[in-house]
């Protein structure tokens, strides 16, 4: 059984700074992936073989396949970004055209109503009219954010251009960056960084090596912004610095070797010479840098701004302003719970007293600490838990759908079932606790490749697999039968007598159970052996090289990887061979030393 004894936690300690550089046909093309199938009004998108259309409610062709390359939802105006004969335009769901097809790249609309646009090979922007805003005389023009600004490029030079197609910072530097949330922007000159208005004033000198961006959620979207939780960290060779939205200093340069962005409620986890503590957006340290570790519990790509800090190998959670959760706990790790119409974010606890239990993200008990394993919901609606040194199956209520009365239980997070163990009785049930079989098995493991359905099962000392339904897909008479194996065939190595053969995940014998030895090549190349003689059959037994050799050697990897005619060198009787795949002898009397070179890690006299 899995437990979280030994979680660690990721910790992200490192925001790069990207140049915002994205052309509209980026843009279009996240929309394309972003997407597809998505409904607009009464109207849904379809596609096929790179046509697009649109279809009503009632699955009535509106706008038919086969005459544009690319169709984007309607959107809050209308109006359809469409793709026909290699070019740009704008339609109506009744394909009427509101801006004409002349536009090597055309992107969605801006807030300030006006798209990024390509022309005759230079780059401008439009508004809703189809009337050119900003003129065709740049390299790229990006989308307009929050700033109310759109980086403008030209002849490797950046800069800024406004809704009205003025230049409001010249496009003469050597890079710009902007975010989704700000309204100042960054300005690059001789590799240093300063902060201008959207309005084009300069703010500051020309002195940070960076300014870390971070991600705040806006209506259920991430958005970028310098100033998360209120402070934006400047770096200066290698110290840091945090600064107010008006860019005014809060933390002196040098003050902490180590900062993260703050989270949502202005609280950041700040170290110095690795000690580490957390502050406010005045710049306040509400914990003191007393502790080894303080980390945001993290799980893939979700963070949560709860805090995690460490000391003496205890650990104490933080809410995400600040407050404590729970203290004194051994480990935790996020979790997330399938709580009916929802995801709950979640912390899996493992107390002092070596107990099990879950709290929500602002410290209420959820699921008690008595328990002696409680594995991850990961997203699930029931768990596996241990008490009393027996196993079942909780909700995220702790209704036990499964009795504390079961010897063990297995499952993963990619699995429909539960298999349930007591004595020598297998139940399966699925997600929802809900039994489905009972087998009289003394073992059973599910089929890696169908691991809901199949199973091999041992029942008085012999294997065999039967299906999710009691029935017997290979019979209960083999002494063993492989599951996964590297490399290996789509199908089941069996043995017998201590012979060896061969059986299809249908239940079809491919290689009777009479062989010594079989090292699986492909299908067409299977090296067997039989009473110390080797030879070359196919999968479906078919004798390819006769069982007459007393060593058999070939390049797997060559077959495999580099797709290339099997060399099949042979001994008998002392004497090297080479055979070709249809058993005819290429050369004889080859040099041991020959052999032994071109097969020196398998080398076998």
């Amino acid at each position: 059984m899995d437990t979280i004894d030994n979680l660690s936690f990721t910790l992200v300690t490192k925001l790069t700074q990207s140049v915002i550089k994205n052309t509209a046909s980026i843009l279009l093309l996240l929309l394309v992936f972003s997407c597809q199938g998505q409904t607009s009004g009464n109207y849904k998108r379809v596609n096929l073989n790179n046509s697009w259309g649109f279809v009503d409610e009632n699955e009535k062709v509106i706008i038919p396949l086969g005459i544009y390359d690319f169709l984007n939802p309607i959107d809050e105006q209308n109006m359809i970004l469409a793709k026909m004969n290699g070019k740009d335009g704008y339609i109506d769901i009744h394909q009427n055209i509101l801006i004409p097809f002349e536009f090597e790249d055309l992107g969605v609309f801006s807030d300030n109503g006006l798209a990024p646009a390509k022309k005759n090979g230079k780059s401008g922007a439009i508004n809703r009219k189809g009337k050119v805003i900003v003129p065709f005389i740049y390299d790229k023009v990006n989308y307009f954010y929050k700033s109310g600004l759109a980086i403008a490029s030209k002849d490797d030079k950046f800069g800024f251009v406004d809704g009205k197609g003025k230049e409001i910072i010249p496009v003469i530097y050597e890079n710009v960056d902007q975010t989704m949330n700000d309204k100042i922007v960054l300005v690059s000159k001789n590799k240093k960084w300063a902060f201008f208005s959207n309005n084009g004033e300069q703010l500051t000198d020309f002195k940070f090596d960076q300014i870390k961006q971070a991600y705040i959620k806006q209506n259920g979207r991430d958005k970028d912004t310098y100033f998360k939780g209120g402070l934006a960290i400047a770096i200066i060779g290698n110290q840091v610095q945090y600064l107010d939205q008006n860019l005014k200093e809060v933390i002196p340069l040098g003050k902490y070797d180590f900062t993260k962005s703050l989270n949502k409620n202005g609280f950041g986890i700040v170290g110095k010479n690795n000690k580490f503590g957390i502050i406010n957006n005045q710049g306040r340290e509400v914990v003191p840098l007393e502790y080894d570790t303080i980390l945001h519990p993290t799980r893939y790509t979700n963070i949560l701004e709860l805090f995690i800090l460490k000391k003496n190998e205890t650990l104490k959670i933080l809410d995400e302003n600040t407050k404590v959760i729970k203290e004194n706990i051994l480990a935790c790790t996020w979790d997330k719970i399938d709580s009916d119409d929802y995801y709950s974010n979640v912390l899996l606890v493992k107390d002092y007293q070596n107990k099990f239990g879950i709290i929500d993200e602002i410290g209420k008990t959820i699921i008690p600490f008595e328990f002696e394993k409680l594995l991850p919901f990961d997203a699930q609606e029931t768990t596996i838990a241990k008490k009393n040194n027996k196993y079942g199956i909780i909700n995220y209520k702790n209704i036990a759908l499964i009795p504390f009365e079961n010897d063990e239980i297995h499952s993963n997070k990619f699995s429909k079932i539960y298999i349930v163990k007591q004595n020598d009785k297998f139940k399966l049930y699925n997600k929802k606790g809900i039994k489905i079989i009972d087998f009289v098995f003394e073992d059973l493991q599910p089929c890696f490749y169908d691991q809901d359905n199949k199973f091999i099962v041992r029942f008085k000392g012999k294997y065999g697999i039967t299906d999710i339904t009691g029935k017997e897909i290979i019979p209960n008479e083999f002494d063993e039968i492989s599951n996964w194996v590297e490399y290996g065939p789509e199908a089941h190595f069996v043995t017998k007598n201590k012979k060896i053969g061969m059986y299809s995940r249908d239940g079809i014998q491919l290689i009777p159970p009479i062989y010594d030895e079989i090292k699986y090549v492909n299908n067409n190349i299977i090296i067997v052996s039989q009473n110390k003689k080797y030879g070359v059959i196919s999968i479906s037994n078919k004798n390819i090289i006769p069982l007459k050799y007393d060593k058999i050697y070939l390049d797997r990897y060559k077959i495999t990887y580099e797709n290339k005619e099997p060399e099949i060198y042979v001994l008998k009787n002392g004497i090297y061979s080479q055979l070709d795949k249809n058993n005819k002898q290429i050369r004889s009397n080859i040099s041991e030393k020959e052999i032994k070179e071109k097969f020196e890690y398998y080398f076998e006299k």
